[in-house]
């Protein structure tokens, strides 16, 4: 056969480092050296990712992941404290998702937060004094503008009857009654839509 063979558990060195790298029988290559690749010649896709070990615990701030800086092929670390300062950059609330926030720390703030069932609140959302001041129509018609800017059509509401004030908001703000039934936990729900006006 052509090229360099190499004893079984043989050595491959230089004069200073004999073994640096050695060869078992079984043809596995070990090295006593971290070996130096150039950059970019390591594909994503030879990565084991599935074959590591789980974490077995949450992630911390302290953690680390790697991210390709400015997607200009410079890879660096980046701690997980990072991630959650981005995150908390969105500039609106539709930038948002999958947000839990702790209501204990809300001191002298408007705290909107819906049912375990999805439904509006029927405490919690705004005091009494400070009702009546236009807030709920302010952020209605920002959502309203935000679902026109993402090119939608028609934007969909639900509510029940002890929930009044909010479908006089739906009402008021041009929605109609659509579709009224009862959910499996016999609650009776009622749809509201409204066809927006694109810009």
């Amino acid at each position: 056969s052509s090229g360099i063979t190499i004893a079984d558990a043989g050595q491959i060195g230089s004069a200073s480092d004999a073994d640096s790298i050695a060869i078992a029988s079984n043809g596995v290559v070990t090295f006593t050296q971290a070996p130096v690749f150039p950059d970019g010649s390591i594909a994503v896709a030879d990565l084991d990712i599935d074959g590591a070990t789980d974490i077995g615990a949450a992630v911390v701030d302290a953690d680390l992941f790697i991210i390709d800086d400015g997607a200009g092929g410079t890879n660096r670390k980046v701690t997980a404290s990072r991630l959650k300062t981005y995150a908390g950059g969105a500039a609106t609330i539709g930038a948002l998702t999958d947000v839990t926030m702790d209501a204990t720390n809300f001191v002298d703030s408007i705290l909107i937060q819906t049912e375990s069932d999805g439904s509006a609140p029927s405490t919690g959302t705004l005091s009494s004094a400070s009702r009546n001041i236009g807030i709920g129509k302010q952020l209605a018609t920002l959502q309203e503008n935000y679902a026109i800017q993402k090119g939608f059509s028609v934007l969909k509401t639900k509510s029940m009857n002890r929930f009044k004030p909010m479908m006089i908001l739906n009402l008021k703000n041009g929605f109609n009654i659509t579709k009224v039934y009862t959910n499996t936990k016999g609650q009776t729900k009622i749809v509201f839509e409204k066809q927006l006006k694109q810009l």
